[in-house]
């Protein structure tokens, strides 16, 4: 549930006027030039969006939250009915509508997950920056254990923080305040990779002169 950039900033090109939940008596006019802040961490971390939102839980991404799940559970049920509900402002997550993509998006989710922004200027650099994470994490971890060493570590460099008290901060992206400190072990159970067959080029067959 951390994003990239912890705050997204757009400015209106014209007068426009936002869509307003459902009971809301006015809504919200956007004069031309006006500057928007877009709290991308508040937004993740919101409880009437996501369930347990502060809770590393990878397995969110599996199952629907919010009104897809409301209609993912009535398509489920024994007699197949539904109740009628009032229109929803927010679609919910589906992750039928994630793709292929390695991480979910704001397709999937209504724009209520936007670790990269969305839209017409969403992060060009994306899916690279999630494959090169990918690729890294695999390499190195075929290689290494990692156990924390925070409490261990820290003292020494003059930190004197503990693993709960890394702390945050935030600028252009999100890290850590003190650092993440970790102790690796070299892996001596590394499968080793299969032995790639040289390409041998075709031999050519000596060519017939033709008789006299």
């Amino acid at each position: 549930m951390y994003p990239e950039p912890p705050l997204l900033i757009r400015r209106a090109l014209d007068d426009d006027t936002l869509p307003t939940r459902r009971g809301d008596a006015e809504s919200v006019t956007v004069p031309r030039g006006g500057d928007m802040f877009i709290s991308v961490y508040n937004l993740h971390r919101s409880s009437e969006l996501w369930d347990a939102p502060d809770t590393f839980d990878p397995t969110r991404w599996d199952r629907p939250t919010g009104p897809a799940a409301n209609a993912a559970n009535a398509a489920a049920s024994a007699d197949g009915a539904s109740e009628k509900r009032e229109e929803e402002r927010w679609a919910g997550y589906d992750p039928e509508l994630r793709g292929s993509g390695l991480y979910s998006n704001e397709i999937a989710s209504d724009f209520a997950f936007l670790p990269f922004g969305g839209g017409a200027r969403k992060c060009i650099g994306d899916q690279f920056a999630m494959i090169e994470a990918t690729v890294v994490l695999a390499l190195v971890l075929r290689r290494f254990d990692f156990d924390v060493a925070a409490a261990e570590l820290a003292p020494q460099q003059g930190l004197g923080v503990a693993v709960p008290d890394i702390g945050m901060r935030t600028g252009a992206t999100i890290h850590t305040e003190f650092g993440l400190w970790m102790r690796p072990r070299r892996r001596r159970d590394i499968p080793q990779q299969p032995q790639q067959r040289q390409h041998q080029p075709p031999q050519q067959q000596p060519s017939q002169q033709p008789s006299l």
